[in-house]
């Protein structure tokens, strides 16, 4: 066999054995990719909690660049963050677990190409910047890493199935192959809102009790002196706020305006105006609702510059101490808000945010305005009042000092005075001369004239009042003193019956001391209520004191105790609101914006004219009113006759 026959024969074998060898490998790759139907398409991904990284991209055709949006955990702090947003906290444990867990189980349903070159026709391109301008068919690419960095699944999504929408067209990052599997993309969304605590504040609208409006813009004017632009502070306004929860209305703190700088001239409200309460109401509600739709990394204060881009600028200022410290003052004002539990926002406005540099935009924003937002948080004392504590009795110490010195305590009083106390005499005399006294004082005899008939014992002490006054020289006070214990005499005697001298012709003077007992029981009866009062009061001793007082003291101490929990909760808040605000610019849409930021002529309105008002104009007889007949007549009934 020569050497041509043996090559012709090799070559023969050859294209057989590769000719085999292709049909073999087509068959056995048709073949396994049949058995990949039914079966997860990320087999060795099983576990959502080794999941350390999601990064999703999409294309964006307004600017023709891809855009990627991160979550990751955080390998110090062991939290979620978003590095796409300049590493903003997230709340993405719940929104991460759908995510991963719906490419852990997700199952081929079936193969709809094996050729890259039907990766346009299902929208499984790859999002990079390699892609041609006005390209279609590019898909969203997710991602998922370990904390080594390991790939986990990588699956490019494209074009829903026309026939099912619940189907869509898939395929694994470097390879050809297109798959149809069950997939919901809203567990990929790249909404920023949706990977974060959405309400900034956590306020709720009902504690809300002061608002500070504070109207001022920082805008950039010619400076006389060089011609070149600067930067100048303009103060418009300051309005303060109060919501009373018991009227449930507002109320005005104060309104001031600026006609010269620093130089606020307080105003009222006219006769015709009133809070407007829907725009300050409708404030409340922008405040529980604030949502933010992107952040920036705040620069740090010594960035002016940036600052500045912001629409934030350092304002060195001294606080209620006098004390210097780093402020800031904002390009459009800002507000303050405090809470019944005594936390202040503090919430200032800086310039509108370029359009490009938000990455994550709302569907509802207003016209595509956004803008920079500073928040931080303060504690407002006012909003919690000291308690009020209760005064503790004193313990009667002087008194117990005094006995224990005896004889100096008689020195002064002297001996005679000493001795009349003692004796039961001496007790009577004060009894006797009380009266004495009181006899020039008309008004004091019959309080006395009426004690003496209702205790008949003590008419011997009624005999001696006369007495006294006899003393005085005076004949006619003695004669009418004389009659007076007479007359007060004979009620003692007769139980009261002799004040009305009618009754005493009849036979039975029995019955008609039961009607004069009738006619003289008022004034019997008048006499308790002004007796009781009158009972010596009641003594406590120094136990009870003491033990009236550790009462008091416990329960002023409770009181300040709860003054004091509520401050160190408040403070805490505090610094936790500063930790989560303290590094970012926000970003509001400029509805938003719009619904806080309120002026003074925003909250003010004219009053609305009363519809009685009107009526009263038209009531007929209103004399005021043109054509109104003369009094005397019914202007609605002619036929009467005139009133008188």
């Amino acid at each position: 066999m020569s050497e041509m026959v043996k090559t012709q024969v090799y070559v023969g074998v050859a294209v057989v054995l590769a000719a085999l060898a292709v049909f073999w490998k087509s068959g056995y790759v048709e073949m396994q990719l049949d058995d990949m139907v039914g079966k997860d398409l990320f087999a060795k991904f099983t576990s959502a909690d080794a999941a350390t990284d999601l990064t999703i991209t999409n294309y964006d055709t307004n600017f023709d660049k891809p855009v990627n949006f991160q979550v990751s955990r955080d390998k110090k702090t062991d939290q979620w963050v978003i590095p796409s947003e300049d590493g903003y906290p997230a709340d993405a444990e719940e929104q991460m677990q759908k995510a991963v867990t719906a490419l852990i189980d997700l199952e081929v349903v079936d193969i709809a190409s094996e050729v890259a070159k039907d990766h346009e026709l299902y929208g499984v391109l790859e999002p990079t910047n390699d892609v041609a301008a006005g390209s279609k068919g590019i898909g969203m690419l997710v991602e998922v890493a370990d904390a080594r960095k390991n790939k986990l699944a990588h699956l490019i999504i494209g074009k829903q199935d026309a026939n099912n929408n619940e189907l869509r067209f898939v395929r694994v990052r470097d390879e050809d192959v297109t798959y149809v599997v069950k997939l919901d993309l809203t567990n990929f969304t790249t909404e920023f809102n949706e990977w974060i605590e959405e309400d900034l504040l956590s306020l709720n609208p009902l504690d809300i009790r002061t608002v500070a409006l504070k109207d001022y813009a920082i805008l950039e004017v010619v400076d006389p002196r060089t011609g070149g632009p600067i930067k100048q502070l303009i103060q418009r306004s300051d309005t303060a706020l109060t919501w009373n929860q018991e009227e449930s209305k507002w109320k005005i703190g104060h309104m001031h305006e600026f006609k010269a700088p620093d130089q606020p001239t307080p105003t009222e409200l006219s006769e015709n105006e009133e809070l407007n309460s829907e725009r300050l109401n409708e404030l409340k509600n922008a405040l529980d609702d604030l949502k933010i739709v992107g952040v920036k990394q705040k620069p740090a204060d010594t960035d002016q510059v940036k600052l500045q881009e912001y629409g934030f600028y350092p304002f060195p200022t001294t606080d209620e101490n006098n004390k210097k410290i780093d402020d800031v003052r904002s390009a459009n004002g800002e507000v303050h808000v405090s809470l019944q539990d005594g936390i202040q926002y503090v919430l200032r406005f800086g310039d509108i945010v370029p359009l490009d540099a938000v990455k994550a935009t709302s569907e509802d924003s207003a016209d595509n305005i956004y803008r920079y937002l500073v928040v931080a948080a303060r504690l407002d004392k006012s909003q919690i009042p000291p308690p009020t504590l209760e005064p503790e009795p004193e313990l009667p110490t002087a008194p117990e000092k005094k006995p224990d010195g005896a004889a100096p305590e008689k020195k002064p009083d002297g001996a005679a005075p000493e001795k009349k106390p003692d004796g039961a005499t001496p007790e009577k005399k004060p009894d006797g001369a009380a009266p004495a006294k009181e006899d020039p004082k008309k008004p004091a005899d019959p309080a006395s004239a009426k004690k003496t008939p209702q205790d008949p014992e003590k008419k011997p002490a009624a005999e001696k009042k006369p007495a006294n006054p006899g003393a005085c020289g005076d004949d006619e006070k003695q004669a009418a003193d004389d009659k007076k214990p007479a007359d007060d005499k004979k009620p003692a005697d007769d139980k009261k019956p002799a004040d009305d001298k009618k009754p005493a012709d009849d036979k039975k003077p029995a019955d008609d001391k039961k009607p004069a007992d009738d006619k003289a029981q008022p004034p019997a009866d008048a006499q308790p209520p002004t007796e009781k009062p009158a009972e010596p009061p009641v003594t406590l001793s120094k136990e009870q004191i003491q033990k009236i007082i550790d009462g008091i003291r416990k329960e002023n101490e409770r009181k300040l105790n709860e003054y004091q929990e509520k401050l160190a909760a408040s403070e805490k808040r505090v610094q936790e609101l500063n930790a989560r605000f303290a590094n970012w610019c926000f970003i509001i849409d400029e509805k938003v914006y719009n619904q806080i930021h309120l002026s003074q002529t925003d909250v003010i309105k004219e009053k609305e004219e009363s519809d009685l008002g009107n009526f009263r104009d038209l009531d007929p007889l209103n004399p005021n009113l043109p054509g109104t007949p003369p009094p005397g007549g019914n202007p609605l009934l002619p036929n009467l006759p005139p009133q008188p």
